[in-house]
């Protein structure tokens, strides 16, 4: 179970190792708003309101994808697997840069967070790679190296990618308190000035030169007391409010917080809590960023219901997972919490991994051509599984699918169903004659 990283190129070769395993098990159905993300992406949008920079990476890959017939959907899966590898090499650089390199990976690799790295179909992936890659930055800062330009500057990136980091920003200020340096103030505000630019677009988007679309999810807090007249599915002290949000801890990390809570008990909450060594700052800054991201599990609202909506919250494991590494050596100091551990690992492991196969479906992604021949009409809109497409397609899902077909200046349409043989190519052959009498028939019934 422990892994040793004795030189720093190994962690360069093991998320390099990583990311065909995250393509193999990427997901195979769109998960969350991941359908609408891809409907963003196929339209040719660059720019979401709340993941701005997300999107256009997004849409920057359709670009070179589309090239080789590739949809929206897939587009997600290559870009949430290339960030799950770049979250990893920083989680395993964080890891060096503590001391702990014998659990980082099994602590990462075991933990459900990292159902996201296997082409999760949403913008949540990219933002535990620049999560990660902020916080090995700031640890690297703690321990005296650099200035805080980097950290800040990742920092920014990290919201630019999605808002919701912002729920971070407690802790990049206390960044600062912890190094105690003068002056350090000025590139720390400098790193942040690409807030500002995301602000005044958000804020003022009269004069922004970038075009924002939709997904803006407004203030969208649980209620304290009531319900009424709301589309929120439970108040702030209501049971399933307390079960959805176990739940979401449960999804994200069966792991962190039982070796945070047992190192801490180990080593006494004194010495735990009031250390003023190296270790002990980077302790208060995790704990300060995970009491951040747990006012966003109490406070925000999964509108999606929770079994969907829970990789709104999994960004709560970056911090927690590497906080958990600050206590690995004292748990392994004692046999039987080394064995707990190595079960609590191994049983994670296992849930884990199984959901990420279930979600990949490997024996039935295969992939066919549609081509759609309308004699004597070019005007009909084709529609496939609400995505609007060509008369050929050439690389759909195997798989039972809804095709419409649409025209537009009779304003009529017409329903199928196609099942798609991967490998295999499915004609549709259809006379607008046969297309205009089930549409009457479809009217009449």
């Amino acid at each position: 179970m422990q892994i040793r990283l004795k030189s720093n190129w190994v962690s360069y070769l093991i998320p390099i190792g990583l990311l065909p395993v995250f393509w193999f098990f990427r997901s195979f159905y769109g998960e969350g708003d991941g359908d609408q993300i891809a409907r963003f992406i196929e339209a040719g949008i660059w720019f979401i309101k709340t993941e701005v920079l997300s999107q256009a990476i997004l849409q920057f890959a359709y670009k070179i994808c589309s090239l080789w017939n590739w949809d929206g959907m897939l587009t997600l899966n290559l870009v949430s697997s290339i960030a799950g590898a770049a979250m990893v090499f920083f989680f395993i650089r964080a890891g060096e840069e503590m001391g702990e390199n014998r659990f980082t990976l099994p602590l990462v690799l075991s933990s459900g967070f990292i159902v996201l790295a296997c082409g999760h179909t949403e913008y949540y992936p990219q933002l535990l790679a620049g999560m990660a890659a902020w916080n090995w930055a700031s640890i690297r800062y703690i321990r005296g190296h650099g200035s805080p330009f980097l950290p800040s500057l990742l920092f920014s990136l990290c919201v630019w990618f999605h808002q919701e980091a912002a729920f971070a920003f407690p802790a990049h200020c206390f960044l600062l308190a912890l190094r105690k340096e003068k002056d350090h103030w000025i590139p720390w505000t400098f790193g942040l000035l690409p807030l500002v630019l995301l602000a005044i677009i958000r804020l003022v988007p009269q004069i922004s030169p970038l075009r924002l679309e939709g997904m803006s999810h407004g203030w969208n807090v649980v209620p304290l007391w009531s319900t009424e007249g709301t589309e929120k599915l439970y108040s702030m002290f209501q049971w399933a409010h307390v079960r959805d949000i176990l739940y979401a801890w449960g999804r994200r990390s069966i792991v962190a917080w039982p070796v945070i809570v047992v190192g801490i008990v180990m080593q006494r909450f004194s010495v735990a809590l009031a250390q003023v060594d190296e270790t002990g700052r980077i302790r208060w800054f995790l704990a300060v960023q995970c009491a951040g991201f747990w006012l966003l599990c109490v406070f925000w609202h999964p509108n999606l219901g929770i079994e969907a909506d829970w990789d709104l919250f999994a960004v709560e494991a970056i911090p927690s997972t590497l906080l958990a590494l600050t206590f690995v050596p004292v748990i392994v100091s004692k046999r039987a919490t080394y064995y707990c551990l190595v079960f609590l690992l191994s049983f994670s492991a296992l849930e884990t991994w199984t959901r990420i196969y279930d979600r990949a479906q490997p024996e039935a992604r295969g992939r066919g051509r549609v081509t759609i021949e309308v004699e004597g009409s070019e005007d009909l809109l084709i529609v496939l599984d609400g995505h609007q497409k060509g008369k050929v397609i050439p690389s759909v899902p195997q798989g039972r699918h809804y095709l419409k077909m649409i025209d537009p200046i009779e304003r009529w349409s017409v329903d199928y169903v196609l099942v798609v043989a991967g490998g295999h190519e499915t004609r549709v052959v259809v006379h607008p004659r046969d297309l205009r009498y089930k549409a009457r028939m479809k009217d009449e019934g």
